[in-house]
């Protein structure tokens, strides 16, 4: 098993955007542990907020940008390496949210 770091691609145009959706809440990054790269993204899709329902319409016609790298980033974390943080993420509360 390795260790594999999925985030939300920053050089998105805001048309093509599932994160700039009018959802309720958006997972930004996720660390997973699987065999392959294709298999965690399948983990990360499951965990998706807002971002996995885009664009709308019929759930058969949704898109879960978790499986697609043109959306998101998959790296294998290496076990040995710099000192660095590897995931700050936080659910991040879009337009969609209700306030109490």
């Amino acid at each position: 098993m390795s260790v594999w770091l999925l985030r939300a691609r920053e050089d998105l145009p805001s048309a093509d955007n599932p994160w700039d959706s009018r959802g309720e809440y958006f997972v930004e990054g996720l660390v997973v542990r699987a065999a392959t790269a294709q298999e965690a993204r399948q983990l990360a899709a499951t965990q998706a907020g807002d971002e996995g329902w885009w664009p709308g319409g019929p759930p058969d016609q949704r898109l879960n940008p978790w499986l697609d790298a043109h959306y998101t980033t998959c790296v294998c974390v290496e076990a040995l390496g710099a000192e660095a943080v590897l995931l700050l993420a936080t659910v991040r509360y879009g337009a969609g949210a209700q306030e109490d």
